[in-house]
């Protein structure tokens, strides 16, 4: 706030007040999330990377919901000091409040299906956000075919250049892997089907 004070000819009988209330705003929070699974003979590993953009407030504590068919769950970021999870929920607790872009990865596991070529993919949700969005991309090396069996009426096919620049700097994919399947989102709870064909190297 500004204001200007004009005075009068004579200051002294004229003084200026004023009165100002304040308010605590909440913080505001919203999440983009690039997910990638790779998949294997047994077992599909992947890595989700949530970036939160947080604005008004700092926060100290972050929320997350997986899948419930992830095994070996594991969180890092910055400033982390503890991490407590209750089912399919994390809450992650920071030593410092944050605000401004603050970045927390999820590695995880899933078992492929067995006995069957169709596997089900699901995303991490942040919990308490404003907005989420985010990308996914599947990953498979030469020997497998992978194709779309049933997607979400969220999921939005895009090529692997649409990316966020932020995301895509953080690293290429081993060698004789490749995306062969990417997808956007503007909400979370999305879900994939896909079927699996194995070739013989040739």
């Amino acid at each position: 706030l500004a204001f200007k004070f004009s005075p009068v000819e004579s200051p002294a009988t004229a003084p200026w007040r004023l009165s100002i209330t304040t308010e605590a705003l909440p913080a505001w929070v919203r999440a983009e999330v690039v997910s990638e699974a790779r998949l294997g003979e047994a077992t599909v590993t992947g890595r989700s990377v949530i970036r939160y953009e947080i604005e008004n407030a700092p926060i100290k504590e972050l929320i997350i919901k997986v899948p419930a068919a992830w095994r070996n769950v594991e969180l890092t970021g910055s400033n982390i000091r503890r991490r407590d999870q209750t089912g399919t929920q994390w809450r992650v607790e920071l030593q410092n409040r944050v605000r401004g872009q603050y970045l927390l990865t999820v590695l995880w596991e899933q078992p492929a299906a067995t006995g069957t070529n169709q596997l089900e993919l699901a995303g991490v949700e942040t919990v308490g956000v404003e907005r989420e969005s985010g990308f996914v991309s599947i990953v498979a090396p030469s020997r497998l075919q992978v194709n779309p069996a049933r997607t979400g009426e969220d999921l939005m096919r895009v090529d692997s250049t649409e990316l966020p620049a932020w995301a895509r700097a953080r690293g290429g994919l081993p060698a004789g892997q490749e995306a062969v399947l990417n997808y956007h989102y503007l909400r979370p709870g999305w879900k994939l089907a896909v079927v699996i064909q194995r070739f013989v190297e040739a």
